[in-house]
Formats: structure tokens, C-alpha cells, sequence
């Protein structure tokens, strides 16, 4: 079984990504609110999932998101 903390942020990620996909599909657009609170809440669920470094966690975090940002950019 799946401990409570990472079913949690699996969970709370999940429907950040079904809001933001049923947005998308009504309106062809993704509202700020939407991608922010997923990023900080994936930003957010790295730090808590990782009890050894948590700030560590985080930058990795915020290093791959801003990568795939830039590769998205490219497109």
C-alpha cells in the first residue's frame, strides 16, 4: 500500500491536472491559478516527501519544472 503522504500529493496533483485539463478543453486556455497552485503544490509536495533534505527536494524541483518550461517554450 501507498503511504498517506505521497497518496495525498498524488491525489491533490491529480486535481490540480483534471481542473486544468477540463479548463483547457472547454476554453483552450489554462488559467494562472490553475498551473501556479500546481507548481507550488508540486514544489510544496517534493519539500515534504523528502525528510533528508527538503530544501534540496525542492530546488530539484524547481530546476526540472523551469526546464520543462524553457523546453515548452522552445515549441
Amino acid at each position: 500500500a501507498l503511504p498517506w503522504a505521497p497518496a495525498l500529493a498524488s491525489t491533490l496533483l491529480a486535481a490540480f491536472m483534471t481542473a486544468g485539463a477540463e479548463i483547457d478543453a472547454r476554453t483552450r486556455l489554462l488559467p494562472d491559478l490553475v498551473t501556479g497552485g500546481t507548481v507550488l503544490a508540486g514544489l510544496l509536495a517534493a519539500a515534504l516527501l523528502d525528510p533528508l533534505d527538503p530544501g534540496a527536494a525542492a530546488l530539484a524541483a524547481l530546476a526540472r519544472a523551469a526546464a520543462a518550461a524553457g523546453a515548452l517554450a522552445l515549441v
